[in-house]
């Protein structure tokens, strides 16, 4: 129900700073007769600086026709439904997007140091269609809300920032085909509590690199994402990478015309 994905991370040092950032995370999509599915997944990020030590952040984040086997094991039938999610044996075709808006404070640790800190709030929606198995389709849209520090350094020509994000999702409707869907998808089977009556805590930790000319650079950046409430919507610890481009104005660049 949750894919981890990239940190909006803008890593700035003046006032007048502005950012856009262009990415693609590559994705596992076995092929399936029928189905048409995606190994790339977009995403797109937004920054801005105001006033010095004040940041605002936005962003686009998706899922485009990501499929997962259905049956890997090949023995989905030896398990009765509510046991699925915890065999890890479960897919289909996921579809999910998501925005993000936050704001933060940033300074400067020496010449070269930068540490940042952002909260923000998300909405999003994801989609499950399943061809082998449509009795577990769903779809649901989920709130979050997030924080996240990080530390780092910045040579205007290359940059590297660390940090973890801290977020809590919660989500507003879920809409199955079997309608018992929603009280096991989880893995909570002892309770049977609502998915819709619990809030799942991810723990994201991420590294962001970027490098090449001051005003456009390439932008590498890999995380993982685990929960720290009791259950979980994400897996045990999936992992990411995301690539792309990184466009970047500061008025020191203009120092010298």
């Amino acid at each position: 129900m949750y894919f981890p994905d990239r940190v909006n991370s803008p890593g700035f040092k003046e006032a007048g700073e502005v950012k856009a950032s262009f990415a693609v995370k590559p994705q596992s999509s076995p092929d399936k007769p029928g189905v048409n599915s995606s190994n790339l997944s977009p995403s797109a990020d937004v920054a801005f600086s105001p006033v010095k030590h004040l940041g605002i952040i936005g962003s686009y984040r998706s899922v485009l026709n990501r499929y997962i086997n259905e049956d890997p094991l090949g023995t989905i039938s030896q398990y009765p439904y509510y046991e699925l999610y915890d065999t890890d044996i479960m897919g289909g075709l996921y579809n999910d997007n998501r925005w993000e808006v936050g704001a933060g404070f940033y300074n400067t640790m020496g010449k070269r140091g930068i540490f940042e800190i952002y909260g923000g709030y998300g909405q999003g929606k994801v989609k499950r269609q399943g061809y082998d198995y449509p009795q577990f389709n769903f779809n649901s849209r989920y709130q979050r809300y997030f924080i996240q520090p990080a530390i780092g350094f910045n040579y205007d020509n290359v940059s590297l920032t660390g940090g973890v994000r801290f977020a809590i999702n919660r989500y507003t409707t879920f809409n199955a085909a079997d309608t018992s869907l929603r009280y096991v998808i989880t893995g909570d089977h002892d309770t049977r509590t609502d998915v819709l009556d619990q809030n799942f805590g991810l723990l994201e930790p991420f590294v962001n690199f970027e490098v090449g000319y001051k005003y456009v650079k390439f932008n590498l950046q890999v995380g993982a994402s685990t929960p720290f409430l009791s259950n979980t919507v994400s897996g045990t610890f999936p992992v990411y990478a995301t690539f792309g481009f990184t466009f970047h104005f500061a008025p020191r660049y203009l120092k010298g015309f």
